[in-house]
């Protein structure tokens, strides 16, 4: 039985038959040249969703299921994921990139009852519980846990994703998501970035990451978009830290893409092949960079390139993005404007608040209609509304002397200089700062004095007193960046220490 209209997400439902009737022809959904599969056309597309809401009822009975999704990146795992939001079942897509202990953890927490996937063999036998086949869901396999599911809290009524992250200590920590904040968000970012009927959207990021969920997949259907969506393969990601940009770029050139979202460390390795190979991508008209902090002199690198890279932040709980630079609108060292359908504030220990929130909850807490949300992270904003992120509160530095520093504010000022490309900042309960840095290219002359121009700029207690050059690139295979591009400061701090802080070194210091 297909929903009615009042279903979960009607605006969603609405802008789809709305280009149905407008412009059934254009192309609402394609595999990419080199994946398998037809592409799906606007006229076409609630049918083939409908389609799937009915084949999930026949094989799981009426009623509202816990649908786990596990696949690589297709139009199968698009219609999956809008099937389960028009059926108004709770969704939980489950990281390509987590490990089975974790995917076991992610499963126990949102009481999955079904799983949708193109791995169900590994996957059932993974996973705790005893998991039966049941049918299809296009290309995807559908499997019914066969006992009661374990009861953690419940979920609330209206949430159709529960989004889960990498936890600090590596279980991964759950977002309760109802059907229209992420379409608020979407609609907030289509009107920001001047979103256009036919824009070509190249999916660069896993679909289950959130912020291609929402960003890429709604905001184009809201707009009347091409959504583009590869296996992750034809774009060069290979698990959740392997990127080989020659595929990348020829995806977006290829697709002539005008619209594709990346974290740091993909943009960086598709700038580094742009460097290396003088290829242009000139259809590109909106490159998002977000999930982790970006170094202004990759941002001057991509510009360089003729990339039109703007940078955002955002937070599962608010659905993704929460602020946005854009066309018209871009201010250097910001994570730019807040989207106009929230309210943006800073609590007088510097706190970053943000307001208009409706519909996310974190598992087991009250699900309230609307919530001002404490973010954990540090900023200001100027007077021409820009948002300026600092760093997270919990990764203050304390140094000997009492006084805090956030280490991401002096790394930003670090990694705006030319000679720098990045840095990490440490020094928790030394008298003084440390920095290590890799520089831009080759030549590490400039290293010095480009130290010297930002503590020029510093208080004194932020200053940095010690550095030393890395002896290779920061990397993922060498633990000294999370899956996201940040530094692992511990781990750089205990490889670097003797350079940093060695007491005939700190001998040599005055510090205030």
């Amino acid at each position: 039985m297909t929903p009615p209209e009042t279903a979960s997400a009607p605006g969603l439902w609405s802008a789809i038959n709305r280009r149905a009737r407008e412009a059934p022809r254009r192309i609402a959904l394609s595999p990419g040249m080199h994946s398998p599969g037809r592409k799906l056309r606007y006229g076409e597309l609630m049918d083939a969703i409908d389609r799937r809401v009915a084949e999930l009822e026949d094989a799981l009975g009426p009623g509202r299921h816990a649908l786990g999704l596990l696949a690589d990146n297709g139009i199968d795992w698009v219609l999956a994921d809008l099937a389960g939001l028009r059926g108004g079942h709770v969704l939980t897509p489950l990281p390509g990139f987590f490990t089975d202990e974790q995917r076991a953890h992610v499963t126990e927490q949102a009481r999955l009852s079904a799983l949708i996937t193109d791995q169900p063999q590994r996957l059932s036998a993974a996973l705790p519980g005893n998991w039966t086949p049941r049918g299809r869901l296009g290309s995807l396999h559908l499997l019914a846990r066969n006992e009661e599911a374990p009861h953690p809290a419940p979920v609330p009524a209206g949430v159709v994703k529960r989004t889960f992250t990498s936890g600090t200590t590596g279980s991964p920590r759950g977002i309760a998501l109802d059907a229209q904040l992420p379409l608020t968000v979407a609609a907030s970012i289509a009107r920001a970035i001047d979103a256009r009927p036919g824009d070509v959207h190249l999916c660069v990021m896993p679909l289950c990451v959130l912020l291609e969920n929402v960003g890429g997949v709604y905001r184009s259907l809201l707009a009347g978009g091409a959504l583009v969506v590869p296996r992750l393969d034809q774009v060069g990601l290979n698990g959740s830290s392997t990127v080989d940009p020659a595929p990348l770029a020829r995806s977006l050139a290829s697709h002539r893409a005008q619209v594709a979202i990346f974290v740091p460390a993909v943009l960086q390795a598709l700038i580094e092949y742009l460097e290396h190979t003088g290829l242009r991508l000139p259809a590109l008209r909106f490159a998002g960079v977000g999930g982790a902090p970006v170094p202004g002199t990759l941002l001057a690198r991509a510009r360089a390139c003729g990339l039109p890279v703007f940078e955002g932040y955002g937070l599962t709980e608010a659905a993704s993005v929460v602020s946005l630079n854009r066309p018209g609108a871009c201010r250097a060292g910001s994570v730019g404007r807040p989207l106009d359908h929230l309210d943006v504030s800073i609590a007088p220990d510097g706190e970053i608040l943000v307001g208009g929130l409706s519909g996310a909850s974190e598992p087991g807490r009250q699900h309230a209609a609307t919530s001002t949300l404490a973010t954990g992270d540090l900023g200001h904003v100027d007077e021409q509304g820009f948002l300026f992120v600092h760093g997270r509160k919990c990764r203050v530095i304390v140094t000997a002397h009492g006084r805090n520093v956030s280490p991401e504010w002096v790394e930003r000022m670090l990694q705006a200089q030319p000679s720098i490309a990045r840095a990490a900042v440490v020094g928790h309960g030394h008298p003084h700062l440390g920095a290590v840095i890799q520089p831009a290219g080759q030549d590490s002359n400039g290293v010095a004095a480009a130290v010297e121009a930002v503590n020029a700029g510093l208080p004194d207690y932020a200053r940095i007193a010690t550095w030393a050059l890395a002896r290779r690139p920061f990397g993922l295979g060498t633990g000294e960046l999370t899956a996201s591009g940040e530094p692992r400061r511990d781990i750089l701090e205990q490889a670097y220490a003797t350079e940093l802080f060695h007491p005939h070194r700190a001998r040599e210091l005055i510090v205030p």
